[in-house]
């Protein structure tokens, strides 16, 4: 199933309880979580650090937060342990770090703890801990009594607060299945085809709508953060009636687009198009998949492969004028109303990232840029004249020189 899911392109996420299948399974999954029981097991924090994927780390049953931002820094930092290597057999495991690691709230034995009031407990924990300031909610488990009706309560209560412009809440986890609700496994009776003999799960139906519900909410907080970054014009100042205006000063000329050498890009800068035009971070979403590109260490293994989107068709960053134009110019490439680029062409990510940027940025540059002027008929002049009729001349002779030298000629 799992290759299936790769060749139709779909990441695929699961939770990682034995740490030897990850040696076998973890080039065709995009995310794992660490469960809530195994979130303070050394051989899982080491696992975290080596896998190439974001890891969420679940906090205790008993709803303690301190056990998963421990485990956070621990998959954060390199480590060397024993573990399944590249071949199959006992290897010396020597990992890196993984950046990516982060906590999920699921709730516990005090209650839940997806309100506002846990979320900014975890985000001081995190501060505290130097840690980068995101978290992932888990509507299921504790959060909802395990019940599937009440997850998809709490998925509206998360995305009222995201559409609010919560910033912390990265990402939500949700149960589903076919057919909502669970059933038992009883011998001699044929299960009912689709529905969870686990915890119980929302609905298809439920959770497509619930879907729709948080990408609305995500797109709310995305406009709103790109109108709070977009300057606010300076109030003109009160003149008498024998004041005159001062002169105006000449703007400042802005610095450059390019980054200075070494300069990483990273998804808090905004995307420079022209001297006077940029692209709040805001408005830009990256989606990660494996790359086929350069063989490689990190080749079908990591995820380098890099897909950057920006809505142009309802961006508020750009003047009416400006968007029309760009819409019309690049409408066969819009997939409703969003463009996207995609760079796979080096090992690196974060190469591919700052290839991806570039792209998308000179692609609006030439999208935005005004029309040509129209050319003006004009007459030869005939001076131009003379010289085509002497070239064209020129090389009359040079082909009689030729056919002169031909054998039948003699």
């Amino acid at each position: 199933m799992l290759l299936e899911l790769d060749r139709l392109g779909l990441p695929a996420a699961t939770e990682w309880l034995n740490p030897v299948t990850a040696a076998y399974l973890a080039d065709l999954v995009s995310y794992g979580a660490i469960g809530a029981r195994t979130v303070e097991s050394q051989v899982h924090r080491q696992l975290s650090s080596a896998l190439g994927m974001p890891i969420g780390m679940k906090n205790g049953t008993g709803g303690s937060l301190q056990v998963a931002v421990d485990a956070v820094l621990a998959a954060a930092a390199p480590h060397v342990f024993a573990a399944v290597g590249e071949q199959g057999s006992a290897d010396l495991v020597r990992s890196s770090g993984n950046p990516d690691a982060h906590v999920v709230l699921r709730g516990g034995a005090d209650g839940p703890n997806h309100g506002p009031e846990s979320v900014a407990r975890l985000s001081a924990l995190l501060g505290a801990a130097e840690l980068p300031g995101r978290v992932v909610i888990d509507a299921s488990h504790g959060n909802s009594g395990k019940s599937h009706v009440r997850q998809k309560q709490v998925a509206a209560d998360i995305g009222g607060r995201i559409a609010a412009g919560e910033n912390a809440i990265r990402g939500v986890m949700l149960e589903s299945f076919l057919v909502a609700g669970r059933q038992e496994v009883v011998a001699g009776r044929c299960p009912t085809y689709g529905q969870s003999i686990t915890d119980a799960c929302m609905s298809w139906d439920d959770t497509a709508e619930t879907l729709r519900l948080l990408a609305s909410s995500v797109r709310a907080r995305r406009r709103a953060r790109a109108l709070a970054d977009w300057p606010s014009p300076a109030p003109l100042p009160r003149l008498t009636p024998r004041e005159a205006p001062p002169p105006r000063p000449f703007p400042p000329r802005p610095a450059s687009p390019d980054p200075p050498v070494g300069h990483a890009w990273s998804m808090a800068d905004d995307l420079p198009v022209t001297r006077r035009l940029a692209i709040p971070a805001a408005e830009l979403s990256e989606r990660f998949s494996r790359s086929s590109g350069p063989g490689g260490q990190g080749v079908n293994t990591t995820d380098s492969r890099v897909e950057l989107s920006f809505d142009l068709a309802r961006t508020p960053s750009l003047p009416d004028e400006l968007r029309r134009r760009a819409v019309e110019r690049l409408g066969h490439r819009l997939v409703d109303g969003v463009v996207t680029i995609a760079a796979s062409e080096h090992r690196s990510q974060l190469a591919n990232r700052q290839a991806a940027r570039e792209r998308l940025a000179a692609l609006l540059a030439e999208a935005v840029a005004p029309p040509p002027r129209k050319r003006r008929a004009t007459k030869p002049t005939r001076a131009s004249q003379h010289r085509r009729l002497a070239g064209k001349k020129r090389r009359s002779e040079v082909k009689r020189g030729r056919r002169r030298g031909d054998p039948g000629d003699d």
